[in-house]
């Protein structure tokens, strides 16, 4: 399933919110088979139901990927603007639900998702931008941007929001380079909980070089925001991260059921994220309405060359390759420096009597920090 628009569609039909599945809607769903879910532009969906189903069941669902046969792949799709517009119950929006083959090799990657949204007021309403429930799987590259309604206003509901939902999975499933920003400012009183990224699993997954940042923000008291929620998991691996959160009611992390306040407490508690960072990615433009941004700053970004490299994953978002990086950086996209200007010319040589090669001095400028390793010379003849 490759390379389609699906666009404009709204359901109407409200349902009785308790029986049956009236009025769900989805994008585009594959359940059978070999999956690839490829190039596809999904946006402008909505649905009025009152069904407050979650997971599978989900009101609203950009992208629905449940076969269990080994080699699925879903890439490379955008997903945005989703809605459900009922005001009278809890409902859940997701952008990609996934549940894959327990075996083999199956991935989920270079995915952007942004303005998700529920209309109700409730802690018990919810948007997910991909919800795993099971499978061995590899998620990398992925860009997520929530807290924000179909227009790209900030949701100021206190609706429970996570970016990335590891609900179930199978040992070694791996989550690597995604980029996650959960955002919105005078969030009211309702206390839902949200988490850039969040697991209920005790399986053995790994989460490295992702970018896990949530700036949501409370008017006053109301949910808390996490920047990496885990149920309680020895067997899991958390490293090379960026952990940050910026907002009234932010919390750096949750882990059974505790809060963890700093990353130094995050790495005794739980014991994870050794070289993990704590500080602003500072992405290009998260917050823009309707063309979120999350490349990074070429200057000052704390996420350049401090990650970790990962075979297979051999480029970022856009298909730059990640191999000229070393280390290599944290999150969906690689830090791309400025141009270089080079000055002085390396043309004219003077042979020397009894030396073999001779020198010339140039200078080199720039706006970062780069490292020069050309040496000019010029053999006697």
């Amino acid at each position: 399933i490759t390379s389609n628009t699906v666009a404009n569609l709204t359901n109407n039909y409200t349902s009785n919110g308790s029986t049956g599945f009236n009025g769900l809607l989805r994008g585009i769903v594959s359940g059978q088979g070999t999956n690839t879910v490829a190039s596809n532009t999904i946006y402008n969906l909505t649905t009025a139901t009152k069904y407050t189903g979650a997971g599978s069941s989900s009101s609203l669902q950009g992208i629905a990927c449940y076969s269990t046969t080994t080699g699925s792949s879903v890439y490379g799709n955008t997903i945005y603007a989703l809605s459900n517009s009922q005001t009278t119950a809890a409902s859940h929006v997701v952008g990609i639900y996934y549940a894959g083959a327990t075996s083999g090799t199956n991935v989920v990657y270079g995915n952007k998702i942004y303005n998700l949204n529920t209309s109700y007021n409730n802690a018990s309403a919810e948007i997910d931008g991909i919800y795993v429930n099971g499978g061995l799987t590899s998620f990398y590259n992925n860009v997520i941007r929530l807290g924000y309604n179909a227009t790209g206003s900030a949701i100021t509901n206190g609706v429970v929001i996570n970016g990335i939902n590891e609900v179930a999975s199978t040992a070694n499933s791996t989550f690597y380079f995604n980029s996650v920003y959960i955002g919105g400012t005078s969030v009211n009183t309702t206390t839902g909980a949200t988490a850039a990224f969040k697991s209920g699993v005790s399986t053995a997954s790994i989460y490295q070089n992702n970018i896990f940042f949530n700036a949501r923000s409370n008017s006053t008291t109301g949910g808390t925001h996490y920047a990496i929620n885990l149920a309680t998991n020895t067997s899991s691996t958390s490293n090379y991260n960026n952990l940050y959160i910026s907002g009234t009611g932010g919390v750096l992390g949750k882990y059974n059921a505790s809060d963890v306040s700093t990353l130094s407490s995050w790495q005794t508690t739980p014991g994870k994220d050794a070289n993990s960072l704590n500080s602003d990615p500072l992405f290009s433009n998260a917050t823009s309405a309707t063309s979120p941004d999350l490349t990074l700053l070429t200057t000052g970004t704390p996420c350049d060359a401090m990650g970790t490299s990962i075979a297979g994953v051999t480029t970022d978002y856009t298909g730059t390759s990640r191999s000229s990086n070393t280390p290599t950086d944290i999150g969906a996209y690689v830090v791309v420096g400025p141009l270089i200007t080079v000055t002085g010319s390396l043309s004219s040589f003077s042979a020397c009597p009894n030396t073999a090669s001779s020198s010339q001095s140039f200078t080199v400028s720039g706006s970062s920090c780069f490292i020069c390793s050309d040496i000019v010379t010029g053999n006697r003849s």
